[in-house]
């Protein structure tokens, strides 16, 4: 199968205003910083957990003039989101007569995932998404949380993943008694959501020494894979 690959790229001009954005010393400077840096999020890995504790500091209720002082957690990210979007992947515009590849992660108070294609081998990305965890999605067990970087995911590519089941790749430990009555009661708004586009069926499918796979039937015939990638 032969494609002619579309590219995406950063804005040229929105990668020198990151470069040469200083450190914020006042809630406006950062809430200015985190609104530029929030238009090229889709091109940033882990962009949630990279800008959590910078966003902290603007739920505190001060004057928008009002100084910061960055810690020294705080203004690692700084520097290293800057650099991260200064160096910025090229993404891929998606080519639907190919497999849908969905890498998620649940780490510290974020969730988030890359959406690529394997073509001759070689990984293409289409997207990221990530997200900050809320209050109560904190104090998730490890194995919802791993749900939750599932569910993430799915809803922000929902347009590219509906069509066609993608292969979904996570940590095998954090599906382990996932899909239960008990999860579900516990979670009613990640069950609503997945009762909406598809009709659970699990089934357990012995694989190598590095994976195991978990499928979902979608309405309409249709199967998700989900790939649990081993530690």
């Amino acid at each position: 199968m032969h494609s002619r690959s579309v590219l995406f790229h950063v804005d040229p001009d929105k990668v020198q205003t990151i470069k040469d954005w200083p450190v914020p010393r006042t809630q406006e400077e950062l809430h200015s910083f985190l609104g530029l840096t929030g238009y090229v999020q889709r091109f940033c890995p882990e962009y949630a957990s990279l800008t959590a504790s910078m966003f902290a500091l603007l739920k505190e209720k001060n004057k928008r003039n009002a100084k910061i002082h960055f810690s020294d957690e705080q203004l690692k990210n700084f520097k290293e989101l800057k650099r991260r979007l200064c160096n910025p992947p090229v993404l891929h515009l998606s080519d639907f007569r190919r497999l849908m590849h969905l890498r998620t992660d649940a780490r510290r108070f974020a969730v988030g995932g890359i959406l690529f294609q394997d073509v001759d081998g070689v990984e293409r990305p289409i997207a990221y998404t990530s997200r900050k965890m809320k209050s109560a999605e904190l104090n998730y067990p490890t194995q919802q949380q791993g749900l939750l970087a599932i569910v993430h995911p799915l809803a922000a590519f929902r347009i590219y993943c509906l069509d066609k089941p993608p292969i979904i790749e996570t940590d095998h430990k954090s599906l382990e008694g996932l899909f239960t009555s008990q999860f579900f009661n516990a979670t009613p708004n990640i069950y609503s959501l997945f009762q909406a586009d598809y009709a659970i069926r699990i089934t357990d499918r012995a694989g190598n020494d590095l994976s195991s796979t978990v499928a979902i039937t979608v309405e309409g015939g249709l199967t998700r894979e989900y790939t649990s990638i081993g530690k």
